[in-house]
């Protein structure tokens, strides 16, 4: 039953963690690809070195909730904020008012005109731990961290480059769960989640 009961609540800590990857972009100060610098090859550790510079910062995001229950995908927008490291922050302003916190082991829910606050741990969540590490070895730029939980594959150029993210283990809920975060440089562009039951979540960032 507390699994049951818990299952709104990782759909939503999933959005979450796609939100959290993404909004490293607005951050990031990129200066121009040099003809010579972008001949490079661009691998895992070139990238992961370009996310680490952000320490901490705030976006707007829009992200999209594809359903298989729903004809037309939900459009949730609001603001997120990350500060090493390890404190992860999202309020949905529309359709409804939602904050989120993570902060270590915690994960704290709150909507507005609700019973209150909601906090679980995510140690007692092994499915969703793993993927908050992952998230976290990608804000912090720890390849290791991101290699321990999950099958890393890189591919395109600095340019115009394509992460993907697979769980090495876990609950067959979440065997096929699948991360694709996109960008150039140091700066993700769009996240997206695509989850063992057919729904998907993409997240972009928007403009301050």
């Amino acid at each position: 039953m507390r699994r049951k009961r818990l299952s709104r609540r990782l759909r939503g800590a999933v959005a979450l963690a796609g939100c959290a990857v993404v909004l490293v972009a607005a951050q990031l100060v990129v200066s121009a690809v040099a003809p010579s610098a972008a001949a490079e090859q661009w691998t895992l550790n070139a990238l992961m070195a370009e996310l680490a510079k952000t320490h901490s910062g705030s976006v707007r995001y829009r992200e999209e909730r594809h359903l298989k229950a729903m004809t037309e995908p939900v459009v949730i927008t609001g603001t997120m904020a990350y500060e090493a490291p390890d404190r992860l922050v999202k309020i949905a302003l529309t359709p409804h008012k939602e904050t989120m916190v993570i902060e270590g082991d915690n994960l704290t829910i709150e909507r507005a005109g609700g019973v209150g606050p909601q906090s679980l741990k995510l140690s007692e969540i092994p499915e969703l731990n793993t993927l908050i590490t992952a998230i976290r070895g990608t804000l912090l730029g720890d390849r290791k961290a991101l290699e321990r939980a999950f099958e890393v594959r890189l591919s395109g150029a600095r340019t115009a480059w394509s992460m993907e993210l697979k769980p090495r283990a876990g609950s067959k809920r979440w065997a096929n769960l699948q991360i694709t975060v996109s960008g150039a440089g140091g700066r993700p562009a769009r996240f997206e989640i695509r989850q063992p039951d057919g729904d998907r979540i993409v997240v972009q960032v928007l403009d301050k």
